[in-house]
């Protein structure tokens, strides 16, 4: 049966992505204060991409290339778990520490060994807290997203000329990969179930049930219901309870990858990094929210498995476009490519995702 997306779960996403993003771009402003930054103009960067910039984005699109081959070798041959386990443990680990180095060293200037293995006691602590309390799943995956979002996005915009448009583009092409990876290839889809299934701190979630009446749905749609719980591990006496009563136990899930939240956030670090100004930075920000009040929207009305990248990095160009109509950013040939991208997006998803719908209700006729 096709799920049901609530609008409690699609706020509750909302909520955790924005805290990411906010939290991102508050640890970049403590780590790098404003005086401490070398301000790049807007006309350095429109500057031709150095030869260094250009060969990490050729290294990245290669790694893309390769990180979908590795994957569907794995999902096609491999049935375990632990690989699973210790993609997760790694996450973790290297985003806390990314996390924690950047709170720790922005208010500690010596015993830089000392306070550096505290950092790595302290990212330890949080794989282990994960692994007991699974509850903690949401908490140490905004935790992972923020370190890599930050500190990634720091260096990169740092280490390349221009550090925005490095970046930028950066995000362009994972949001090419993201979209080829669900709608092509499908690898995503089956890592996002295996992290579901197995409970992975590689995705933010939000579930919720709601006692619906049986009346709300067709003959067929209850006896599925009443089929998929019999088959289930469902060991509770009231969801049995509540199905005898004539009511059904509708379940409402939404989840979203730790790779759609680090991504904006590094955007959004960047910007602050290379204009030495929030505001583009909390645009950026904003941009990406609307971006998954979107991506909710279009999961609720085609109900299939989308990439989010794609929809978020489309709602950021938007908003790069109105901040680059605006005094002191301004810069009309920049905010109307930004536009262009942002059309783009809106034309190719919608349908795409009616081609994919109408497939799954072929399959589903079949």
């Amino acid at each position: 049966m096709e799920r049901r997306i609530g609008n409690r779960q699609s706020t509750d996403i909302l909520v955790l992505f924005l805290l990411v993003q906010f939290g991102c771009i508050l640890l970049a402003y403590i780590s790098f204060p404003p005086s401490s930054l070398v301000q790049i103009s807007a006309i350095q960067s429109q500057q031709e991409i150095s030869s260094g910039g250009a060969s990490f984005l050729g290294y990245i699109a290669l790694s893309f290339v390769v990180i979908a081959l590795v994957f569907m070798i794995v999902f096609r041959s491999y049935k375990g778990n632990m690989l699973f386990k210790a993609l997760e443990t790694f996450a973790i680990l290297v985003g806390s520490f990314e996390f924690f180095f950047l709170i720790i060293f922005s208010f500690v200037n010596s015993d830089f060994l000392f306070w550096l293995a505290v950092v790595a006691l302290l990212s330890v602590a949080i794989v282990k807290i994960k692994n007991t309390y699974k509850a903690s799943k949401n908490a140490v995956a905004m935790i992972s997203s923020i370190g890599y979002g930050t500190l990634t996005g720091a260096l990169f915009s740092i280490s390349f000329t221009p550090g925005f448009i490095i970046v930028y583009l950066f995000f362009a092409i994972a949001a090419v990969y993201d979209y080829i990876a669900v709608f092509i290839t499908k690898h995503m889809i089956a890592l996002g179930r295996e992290a579901q299934k197995l409970d992975l701190a590689l995705m933010v979630g939000s579930s919720d049930v709601e006692i619906v009446p049986e009346s709300s749905f067709k003959k067929k749609e209850v006896e599925e219901i009443r089929k998929n719980v019999a088959e289930s591990k469902i060991k509770n006496p009231e969801i049995f309870k509540t199905i005898k009563k004539g009511s059904v136990p509708m379940i409402s899930q939404i989840y979203l990858g730790t790779g759609d939240l680090a991504f904006p956030a590094m955007l959004a670090v960047a910007s602050y990094i290379t204009f030495a100004n929030i505001f583009i930075a909390v645009a950026i920000a904003l941009g990406a929210g609307i971006g998954i009040i979107a991506t909710m929207r279009l999961l609720k009305k085609y109900k299939v498995g989308l990439p989010a990248l794609p929809p978020l990095f489309a709602f950021i160009n938007l908003a790069l476009f109105l901040v680059f109509l605006l005094p002191g950013f301004f810069n009309p040939t920049q905010a109307f490519a930004f536009l262009a991208v942002f059309v783009l997006a809106v034309i190719v998803l919608p349908l795409t995702l009616k081609h994919s719908a109408a497939q799954r209700m072929e399959k589903g006729m079949d």
